[in-house]
């Protein structure tokens, strides 16, 4: 046997663990996995949510707040069937059989289907005498009194779910009566450009139907059913029927929520399946050995059922934040059984045999991969003081993942490593085996002043970068947390032209009233703001409530209606042209000369005000203003401060909520959580390694290291425009503690040799760790990149900014382990 003196001895406590190991195997083994099928088995029964209210705690004011409106009214999304063919008129035929079917089918689970603008246009027409401004019936009492039906008519201000033109239309040639009809016409403005009165584009090609579900999308199961259910009824009339090339297509934020879900479901499989191969082959090149894939993959999967049964007992579900921990957790977890192997094969490449490279490798280890856990675990801890839940949700299903890594490694993969032993020795012969670059390995030593110059030079740089960046550094556009293929699917292009037919935002938010005059009062205060600070400064653009669909002054305007129906009136008939005559008799058999009660509003105005119950009219719908948009911070939290609480006077308040006011309130809790969780994640890692190594010299290497690494991080990013989000920002403090398992792995090895302090000697303890652990704590560091990395074929922008920056924190951070830290190390005689 050779010399194994060249490390410290391990204590009798591990030499007593490691004869227990090999005498307890079969039953280490068998415990683990019966504890992994009971982990298995809690964590089928988790469910994935992708809605934005599940980042908030669920008692928060505004997910509260969401919970009763979908309650009171179902969805706040709609689900949009477009019909699509080169047949006009068969895209018309299709869409009233459809909606017929659909009512008749489905009726109970639908609040609402909107697809046609015809009733409503023969509405307007019919009350044109309330419903025209009173400016233009002036306009025509003038012209008629002066004998020109000439006119110009602004458009008419009235339907609840649509945006007219703000521009009149282009006044008309002097003519006879003709005009007046033309004018009517002309003042019902983006009502007369929908083909047949169908919500159609311009070419007839494509009709649009609007279904409100009464379910929440949130339940995925409900709202896949919904959809599914609807699919069905479109079948079930045959669409190639009424055209061979009929297309029946869905879209809309209902739809597009279950598109993100199974988006999510499918970068699970593809990023854990790239996660396990690439780490696979990383382990590989680095060990040369298939046996260490087995060993330490079934290590990892036993630890991500045991983090994932844990997250089944603690939370209940995952969000889309926690469900690709399983990546995160192999690529770090596997860190400790590499380290534990990597020492376990130096000692049996030096001679040792199984049992006493067992207890070597534990005792050389155990300390140091302890710290590196407990700090990663902490790291993640740390997250538990955030307001946002879904971060507390990742410090429990990520912390314990790590810690049940760890403990595997020193419990399972032993057992497994002494029973492949009995099969097959591990080590056939002495010497080789995986070595950091000789060249690598002298950099640092041979110019540690250079490098120490250089590190804290950048790191100035980093912070001034940082600094001036930090304004801009949180994200605000919640378009870059979604898909990221969102613009490109058949789905997005599809909602695009849908939205060019409506032409107005699909997506208002909702206030809840508790009577009618209640939604009354919020609608004439907002319009008082409105008022008040005019259109340009105000935070809202218009309020409407099923009062919004009245017409204004009737009584003012009727008196001038009947004023200009005398004047009709005494025109000689006789003089009249045969076109004249008959407009007059249109006019007065189309026209009603009297105001209109919410009991006269057609179906189409009152829908929209509908709730679940059947109750109308406590429903009021606020829209931020034109050309401000939400994306940008500022307008984003004015809109939503000015709707979520609105006081009434006499301690009455009403609230709202919705996606703009959830996004709102996440934005500010990172403002609230980042500098909190962040320092608290430093100053428990110090803490931690100050309690480990029992020293401050010793800490101020690991952890000093460490600070430069993330400096870069920073700095970098920053340099990059690097914006941070809800959920790239774990990335920061889960840093501090993974990180920290390289220098200080790096910082035990270098300190167990036993060779002289003397300055050749330090030189000598440098050159032994970085050759000897080097290369393992590089491939510790290469498989957490390789969870992270995982995360950038992803097809939702905030996985793929959280794995950009995790990556760059890896790459800064092991950097600063091996070639920062030695030359620290060498330059510090004392240490």
């Amino acid at each position: 046997m050779k010399n194994t003196d060249s490390l410290r001895p391990p204590a009798p406590w591990i030499v007593r663990y490691a004869r227990f190991l090999h005498a307890r195997t079969t039953a280490v083994i068998l415990i683990c996995l019966a504890l992994t099928g009971i982990a298995v088995g809690l964590s089928s029964r988790l469910t994935i949510s992708t809605e934005w209210y599940a980042v908030l705690p669920r008692g928060y004011p505004s997910v509260e707040d969401l919970h009763k409106l979908m309650a009171r009214i179902g969805s706040t999304a709609s689900l949009t069937v477009g019909v699509e063919s080169p047949d006009r008129e068969a895209n018309q035929k299709f869409a009233d059989a459809f909606v017929v079917a659909l009512q008749k089918e489905m009726g109970p689970q639908i609040a609402n289907v909107d697809y046609k603008v015809d009733a409503l246009t023969r509405f307007y027409r019919k009350h044109a005498a309330v419903y025209l401004p009173e400016k233009d019936l002036l306009a025509i009492d003038e012209d008629l009194k002066a004998g020109i039906t000439e006119k110009k008519l602004a458009a008419s201000p009235v339907p609840y779910d649509l945006d007219l033109d703000d521009e009149p239309p282009a006044a008309a040639k002097k003519g006879g009566l003709g005009d007046i009809t033309r004018r009517l016409d002309e003042a019902q403005g983006d009502l007369k450009r929908f083909v047949n009165g169908y919500y159609a584009s311009p070419d007839g090609k494509l009709i649009a139907i609007f279904i409100r579900p009464r379910a929440s999308g949130a339940d995925a199961k409900v709202a896949r059913a919904f959809v599914e259910h609807v699919r069905q009824v479109g079948e079930s009339l045959h669409p190639a029927s009424f055209n061979p090339a009929m297309k029946f297509s869905f879209t809309g934020a209902y739809y597009v929520g279950l598109d993100e879900q199974d988006a999510v479901k499918r970068d699970l499989v593809s990023t854990a399946g790239l996660c396990i191969g690439l780490i696979g082959v990383a382990v590989t090149i680095y060990f040369r050995r298939i046996r260490v894939i087995a060993l330490l993959g079934a290590t990892l999967v036993c630890g991500c059922a045991w983090a994932f049964g844990l997250a089944a007992v603690a939370v209940g579900y995952l969000n889309i934040q926690t469900a690709f921990l399983g990546s995160i957790i192999m690529g770090t977890g596997i860190n400790y059984g590499v380290i534990l192997l990597a020492r376990y094969l130096e000692e049996r490449r030096r001679g040792a045999e199984p049992e006493d490279s067992l207890a070597r490798a534990l005792g050389g280890t155990w300390l140091a991969t302890l710290t590196a856990a407990g700090t990663t675990a902490v790291s993640f801890g740390t997250l538990l003081i955030a307001q946002i839940s879904s971060f507390r949700h990742f410090a429990i299903i990520g912390g314990g993942g790590i810690l049940f890594c760890w403990l595997l490694s020193f419990t399972l993969l032993p057992a497994l490593l002494v029973m492949s032993e009995r099969l097959s020795p591990t080590v056939r012969h002495t010497g080789g085996g995986a070595h950091w670059p000789s060249f690598l390995v002298e950099l640092p030593l041979k110019f540690p002043r250079t490098v120490l110059v250089i590190a804290l030079a950048f790191s100035a740089v980093s912070v001034v970068v940082f600094v001036r960046f930090l304004p801009d550094a949180l994200e605000t556009d919640s378009r870059n947390l979604r898909n990221k293929e969102h613009g490109e699917t058949s789905t997005a292009r599809l909602d695009k032209r849908v939205a060019d037919i409506r032409k107005q935002s699909m997506t208002p938010a909702f206030v809840v009233t508790d009577s009618l005059e209640e939604a009354k009062e919020v609608c004439a205060k907002m319009d008082d703001w409105v008022a008040r600070e005019g259109e340009a400064k105000a935070p809202i653009k218009t309020c409407r409530s099923i009062y919004s669909m009245l017409p204004k002054d009737a009584a003012k305007k009727l008196v001038i209606a009947h004023r200009i129906a005398d004047r009709i009136d005494a025109l000689p008939v006789d003089a009249l042209s045969p076109e004249d005559r008959k407009t007059v008799d249109e006019l007065r058999s189309e026209i009603v000369f009297e105001d209109v009660q919410l009991k006269d509003l057609p179906e189409e105005l009152v829908r929209p005000f509908r709730e679940v119950s059947g109750e109308v009219g406590r429903l009021v719908a606020i829209y931020p203003p034109n050309g401000r948009d939400l994306a940008v911070q500022e307008y984003l939290f004015a809109f939503t401060d000015a709707i979520r609480r609105i006081d009434l006077g006499h301690g009455r308040v009403v609230t709202s909520s919705g996606d703009a006011v959830i996004f709102s309130d996440i934005l500010r809790m990172i403002t609230h959580d980042a500098p909190r969780t962040t320092a608290l994640a430093f100053v428990c890692v110090i803490l931690f390694v100050f309690l480990a190594l029992r020293g401050g010299r010793s800490t101020a290497h690991v952890t000093g290291a460490l600070v430069i690494g993330v400096l870069w991080m920073v700095g970098i990013a920053s340099m990059d425009k690097v914006k941070i989000n809800f959920f790239n920002f774990v990335a920061l403090p889960t840093t501090f503690g993974i990180a920290v398992d390289y220098t200080i792995n790096l910082y035990t090895r270098f300190h167990d040799a036993k060779v002289s302090d003397d300055a050749e000697g330090r030189l000598s303890r440098l050159r032994i760790a970085l050759r000897e652990t080097g290369g393992a704590i590089f491939l510790c560091s290469v498989t957490t990149i390789i969870g992270y990395g995982t995360l950038i074929i992803a097809d939702n922008r905030a996985l793929v900014s959280f794995g950009k920056l995790a990556i760059l924190g890896e790459v800064t951070c092991v950097i600063a382990a091996l070639i920062l830290l030695p030359a620290t190390l060498l330059l510090d005689k004392k240490s």
